[in-house]
């Protein structure tokens, strides 16, 4: 995905040349695409070319039959100015030749312009990958420690990965920043997290290493930044959980600001930015463990503050693995487990509740589901509606001393929140019961519903197998099918990103166990969304 001054290149007997007879009449543009998936194109495709302007302005033109590419020639703007996504879609015939068809659509890929296109010849190579299918890519490799982790998709399409621990060492987490280069693609190493106080068993200890943090998408003085929050620095103990947080500028690959200025230290927790651009920061443990669970924090945008929330006893939703999805301009929390501690155990129990958060930190009534469920996903559609499936109702009692850790059965249960009935409502079964999995929209395509395992249990407790199967949840028709088996999303907790416009980013979670889990977390794909249209 890089722009170039040589000769035309074919890639896989697939070359569009772009000629332009006015106002240079020698301008040329040779798409030199890369399938990375195999059987992208197959029969009754067609090409188009989209032009993303600097300004803002589109087009989407019509280029041929990818059945027969050797000489499909178009008329476009010259010069072409730098800086313009030069986008190649594959589609089913049929569709309008000036405009995007989703639900057409097989592959997108896209390249970028660094210099202005006037006159001479001209290659852009673009990475062509599937839409709602994931294509498996790579490895992390020797980097690969990112098990628990976070990672973060920006609007350029790189995705960067924070923290996490190594799958062969349960002790060992990592201070690497890693960075996926969408021109590539592949990952190097571009920072190290900054060094925080975290409380240890015998006092005070520098942590400079995370697992258990969060990182998300902010905008801060009108530029793209990344919040990352929290963390501690084993996977395998509460110990040494910190209260620091730091802003990560993709433009420039560095830390521009770090504070330990969170109300508690905390790990396990999970972070969504508001529509303004605060950030709610969701419960989690403390340094001390499960037994002094943290509420909920909002980082403030505007200030780079956090400010508490509102009073434990206004929450009615869970401190962990609860489900997290924006609607409007807030953010509704549902399920999830309250802990309470015994004498010598432990009980982590699933509520039904639901919250909606206020960017002030208000908490307002939201409907509750319709049964107890901790540990699954929830994903905001495009159509106004929530969507909510699989996770855990048994409620699960661990004797951490002991290491003795109850095992929750994954459900198949499905939820869809109608937002003008305001109520749940019993959606479609899922083929395979999962929990700690993830969900993303594609355009066009529906609802992907990624990984997870069988088994839920408390943090260090023995996992179940590992969901391998992709499935595909239809908003329109409420059907939900089966589409892809893959090893590329498999298991707990995998890290998948996204930004509109761009990729999805998909990497495997783990499973098994007890500890150390099976599964590196270190296989990686991507899925396309399309272009930024």
């Amino acid at each position: 995905m890089r722009s170039s001054s040589t000769a035309c290149c074919v890639a896989l007997g697939l070359s569009l040349t772009i000629g332009c007879i006015q106002p240079e009449p020698d301008f040329t543009l040779t798409l030199s695409p890369s399938l990375v998936s195999p059987g992208i194109l197959g029969t009754g495709a067609v090409a188009k070319l989209v032009l993303v302007f600097p300004d803002g302005s589109s087009s989407v033109t019509l280029v041929g039959s990818v059945d027969d590419p050797d000489s499909l020639l178009l008329d476009v703007p010259a010069p072409i100015p730098a800086g313009t996504r030069v986008g190649l879609l594959v589609e089913d015939a049929g569709g309008p030749d000036d405009a995007w068809s989703p639900s057409a659509t097989r592959a997108y890929g896209q390249a970028w312009t660094d210099t202005d296109l006037v006159q001479g010849d001209h290659v852009l190579e673009i990475d062509l990958i599937p839409t709602g299918e994931i294509a498996e890519l790579d490895v992390v490799g020797e980097n690969r420690r990112r098990w628990s982790g976070a990672a973060v998709t920006t609007a350029g399409g790189a995705t960067y990965l924070f923290g996490g621990g190594d799958p062969e060492d349960r002790l060992t987490a990592s201070n690497i920043i890693l960075k996926l280069d969408p021109t590539a693609p592949s990952f190097s190493n571009v920072g190290q997290m900054p060094v925080f106080e975290g409380a240890g068993e015998t006092g005070p200890v520098e942590v400079s290493a995370y697992t258990q943090n969060t990182a998300t998408l902010v905008t801060v003085d009108e530029q793209e930044m990344i919040l990352v929050a929290g963390g501690r620095s084993t996977v395998n103990g509460t110990f040494e959980s910190v209260r620091g947080w730091f802003l990560f500028d993709p433009a420039t690959d560095t830390i521009v600001d770090s504070k330990e200025t969170l109300t508690i230290p905390r790990s396990g927790h999970q972070a969504m930015a508001f529509a303004d651009g605060d950030v709610l920061i969701w419960g989690g443990v403390t340094d001390t463990g499960v037994s002094q669970l943290a509420t909920f924090e909002i980082w403030k945008a505007g200030n780079r503050r956090v400010v508490d929330g509102d009073d434990l006893g206004a929450v009615q939703a869970g401190r962990i693995f609860p489900m997290m999805a924006p609607l409007d301009n807030d953010i509704i929390v549902c399920g999830g487990f309250t802990v309470t501690l015994a004498v010598d155990t432990i009980d982590w129990t699933p509520q039904s509740g639901c919250d909606r958060i206020q960017t002030n930190g208000d908490v307002e009534p939201f409907p509750a589901l319709p049964a107890p469920l901790a540990a699954g996903a929830m994903l905001a559609l495009a159509d106004g509606s929530l969507y909510v499936t699989g996770g855990t109702t048994d409620t699960l009692t661990e004797n951490w001393f002991a290491g003795d850790y109850d095992q929750g059965t994954a459900t198949d249960v499905a939820y869809r929140y109608d937002p003008e009935a305001e109520e749940w409502q019993i959606a479609s079964s899922l083929g395979f019961p999962r929990g700690r999995h993830a969900m993303v929209e594609v355009p066009g395509k529906g609802v992907l519903v990624i990984g997870g395992s069988t088994e839920i249990t408390p943090f260090f407790g023995r996992l179940g197998e590992a969901v391998r199967c992709i499935e595909r949840y239809d908003p329109e028709s409420g059907e939900i099918t089966e589409e892809q088996c893959t090893d590329v999303g498999r298991g707990s907790a995998p890290l998948v990103s996204s930004y509109p416009g761009e990729y999805v980013f998909v990497m495997e979670g783990t499973w098994g166990g007890p500890l150390p889990y099976e599964g590196e977390a270190s296989t990686y794909g991507l899925t396309s969304l399309g272009p930024p249209l």
